[in-house]
């Protein structure tokens, strides 16, 4: 846990929430049990760059199930799909956690205030995605005694970001990549007709309770799985003859849903590598002299987290929760850089580093030798390779 939530009391709610981002800036990321600090880091090291991708927090459910006890916007205040009080709370926390890890107080990576020349933030262009970097941007940078906005209320400062628009020139996150979508529509088609063909009482199930065509769309059944867990986190209940499918098997086939993004190396190259080239790129630009900035963030999604692990040949066991998080850490140690990966599975868990295949199985990797591992799954030319 971070820190209780204490009561917003008469405050407007979004103004409340922003402001809690003040209420544990020393917080000690070591004493919090959130970070597990292993990996053989060489002492003397220094760190000298991070990339964060953070999926956003909790949020309303995509769609209703048709016979759900609330299929209408009356039960879900904000809209379909969109960020919910919670979900902001959940990214100021790891705002705050992001701070307290990278800030003076230890790594000394960041530095109090903003500076644009030090961190970058871009987002996916979906609501939830970028309303979790403003919150998460709030804890992170704190508004500072004596500057910025101190109204009574507000006690933060607006920080800029760059929303990454859904289109063919996406370099970054890979969005509408016209081939990746037509494999990915294609193995997963194939993939839950079969699934169907082996569980079909259960499909069968599935369909008459909940009211979804998960016989003609057999895909859909992920999506009854994604809206019983917002209802269980949310309303704090399902249907009890949700029990016999949540969360498994379930769970099991949003898993099979997710891993359609990498069953192939082409896959992995369309979905999981342009955010990874983009974190290379950056990285090595940061050697060279040719860039200053000392933390990269990216505000994403699920499929976002899942396929950069994925591409790396170490996908997630369970579904990536909400605020789920990979960061990439460049050191520098002399004359040498090299990285690390930690993965936090969503909030209030641990962040553990990760043993990087093809490096030796080690927690450290130089990153030459990252690049070089990396290289097949990394795009050349993402706009040409997307073309269908």
């Amino acid at each position: 846990m971070f820190y209780r939530i204490p009561s917003l009391g008469g405050l407007s709610p979004f103004v409340s929430l922003l402001s809690l981002a003040l209420l544990a800036h020393n917080i000690d990321a070591a004493s919090s049990g959130v970070i597990n600090y292993g990996g053989d880091v060489p002492i003397g090291s220094k760190l000298v760059q991070v990339h964060v991708i953070y999926r956003h927090g909790d949020r309303n459910p995509k769609s209703p199930y048709p016979k759900s006890h609330y299929h209408d916007l009356k039960s879900w205040p904000g809209g379909w799909g969109e960020l919910t009080d919670t979900g902001i709370l959940q990214q100021i926390k790891l705002g705050i956690l992001l701070k307290a890890l990278y800030g003076p107080q230890n790594y000394g990576l960041l530095p109090e205030e903003f500076n644009v020349k030090i961190y970058k933030s871009v987002t996916t262009d979906v609501d939830r995605t970028i309303m979790s970097l403003i919150a998460n941007q709030a804890g992170l940078w704190r508004s500072l005694k004596g500057k910025g906005i101190h109204e009574p209320d507000v006690q933060w400062n607006p920080t800029p970001f760059r929303v990454i628009a859904d289109n063919k020139y996406d370099t970054i996150f890979g969005q509408n990549c016209s081939k990746a979508e037509k494999l990915v529509d294609m193995f997963r088609d194939e993939r839950f007709e079969q699934l169907k063909n082996e569980n079909l009482q259960l499909f069968q199930y599935a369909q008459e309770n909940s009211g979804y065509e998960i016989m003609t769309h057999p895909t859909q059944i992920c999506w009854l799985y994604d809206t019983l867990t917002v209802e269980l986190l949310r309303k704090g209940i399902i249907p009890e003859w949700a029990n016999a499918l949540y969360p498994e098997p379930l769970e099991s086939f949003l898993m099979e849903y997710l891993k359609a993004g990498s069953l192939t190396e082409e896959m992995r190259r369309l979905t999981g590598g342009p955010l990874l080239k983009t974190i290379i790129t950056a990285m090595k630009n940061l050697t060279m002299g040719k860039d200053t900035i000392k933390m990269y963030a990216y505000s994403a999604h699920e499929t976002s987290i899942y396929d950069v692990l994925a591409a790396l040949c170490s996908p997630p066991k369970k579904p990536p929760g909400y605020t789920a998080t990979l960061l990439f850490e460049l050191f520098q140690y002399q004359n040498s850089f090299f990285l690390r990966i930690l993965y936090r599975p969503g909030p209030d868990q641990t962040a553990f580093p990760m043993k990087i295949p093809g490096c030796g199985e080690q927690y450290i990797c130089s990153l030459k030798k990252f690049e070089e591992i990396t290289q097949h799954v990394l795009p050349k030319d993402l706009v040409a390779e997307c073309t269908v």
